[in-house]
């Protein structure tokens, strides 16, 4: 459970001069900033699990993990309430972690300076001047990704199983086909390290910015950009949950209305939230399961998703 497991993880802050020798050697390229978070996993005999890294990554403004949310006004509350989201996430692999890395935008900044085969400066100064902050997080995991490999979570979506344990084991990349037609929901993207698909993306925000585009032209920037790149590589990303091609063996979820998967997919919320972004949620169609509610907190209305908040607050 997400309030009882998670604080027996060792946080290791690269400034403490607590970290493993492992740990420092990781976390030099962004001067001790980055938090990460390792489990101990019992020796035991245990299915393979995908090529992917046993990595979770969350970027933020602010490191929630480490950040103390004191008062009683609704934007901390709503900042509690992401956070223990995240902690639910982490229990959600079931202790199959490896490191949990949480980005602010110092670390973010860092790591794109430093990003070896692109203008890190650029990419850098473009997420500086970015006002929108769905940029800041679309540019920010990409260099988790890219350096670490792993699997990405926006703060907000809710899974309710591992998908370490959904995923087939020669998986290289996944994410999951959104609720509006031709788009991604990279709310939730997993990779192995360095993968093209990631790099690509990169050259490509370092094309946009470097043609000084407006941010108003695209409201989803990065999850355009993705499908693109997509839909350039192999036709079958619109409507296949698995692609394998070349060396690649690419994973789709899918993201629709609670309300057109009743019938297919067993225990499902009701789908009755007040704010129709809540009532959303990600289906692994090869397994027919549900793997992930697509928001626990809805900013669009500065206010919780009533009914994943349910599951988080049973597991207290």
């Amino acid at each position: 459970m997400a309030g009882g497991s998670f604080p027996r993880l060792v946080l290791l802050l690269a400034c403490s001069g607590v970290l493993s020798h492992e740990a420092e050697s990781e976390a030099t390229d962004v001067d001790g900033l980055a938090l990460l978070t390792s489990r101990t996993r019992p020796h035991r005999a245990q299915r393979r699990g995908p090529r992917i890294p046993a990595n979770i990554l969350f970027n933020y403004k602010i490191n929630l993990f480490e950040s103390r949310l004191h008062g009683d006004d609704d934007d901390t509350e709503l900042l509690r309430v992401l956070r223990k989201n995240c902690e639910h996430t982490v229990d959600s692999f079931g202790g199959d972690v490896a490191k949990v890395y949480f980005y602010d935008d110092k670390v973010c900044i860092a790591e794109l300076k430093n990003l070896e085969g692109f203008d890190g400066k650029r990419l850098a100064a473009g997420f500086k001047a970015f006002k929108n902050g769905r940029f800041k997080s679309d540019l920010c995991r990409l260099v988790q990704l890219y350096n670490h490999g792993g699997y990405y979570f926006d703060t907000d979506i809710l899974p309710v199983r591992s998908v370490r344990k959904v995923l087939e084991e020669e998986t290289t990349f996944a994410t999951s086909r959104s609720v509006f037609q031709n788009e991604i929901f990279q709310a939730f993207l997993a990779a192995t390290p360095k993968h093209p698909f990631i790099a690509e993306q990169l050259r490509e925000f370092e094309q946009w910015l470097a043609e000084k585009h407006e941010e108003d032209e695209h409201v989803n920037l990065g999850c355009w950009l993705l499908q693109r790149s997509l839909a350039n590589w192999d036709h079958r990303v619109n409507d296949h949950p698995v692609v394998k091609k070349d060396s690649e063996v690419v994973r789709f979820f899918q993201e629709d209305n609670i309300e057109n998967l009743k019938g297919r997919y067993r225990g499902l919320l009701a789908g009755k939230a007040k704010w129709k972004e809540c009532r959303v949620a990600v289906v692994d169609e090869a397994i027919e399961q549900v793997v992930m509610y697509s928001r626990v907190v809805t900013t669009n209305h500065h206010d919780v998703c009533t009914e994943e908040l349910d599951i988080l607050d049973s597991e207290v």
